[in-house]
């Protein structure tokens, strides 16, 4: 009778912590910046979960990052 432990998880890369603290302050810059409280303020603006990304990690091919 075959048993096992379930499928074998990867290990977490090096770095991940470093990555998530960059996350985490990119989400902190973006919701503390005067102009965007402004425009939360002034027209309802908000920002799209998910949407901010550090400026390292939001061009992994290399080329410059870009705003939408």
């Amino acid at each position: 009778m075959p048993t096992g432990v379930g499928p074998a998880r990867p290990p977490r890369p090096r770095g991940a912590a470093a990555r998530a603290a960059r996350q985490r302050e990119a989400e902190q810059e973006i919701h503390g910046d005067p102009f965007v409280q402004q425009l939360v303020r002034e027209f309802g603006a908000r920002i799209v979960e998910g949407s901010v990304r550090p400026l390292a990690d939001s061009a992994p091919d290399g080329a410059p990052p870009t705003l939408h």
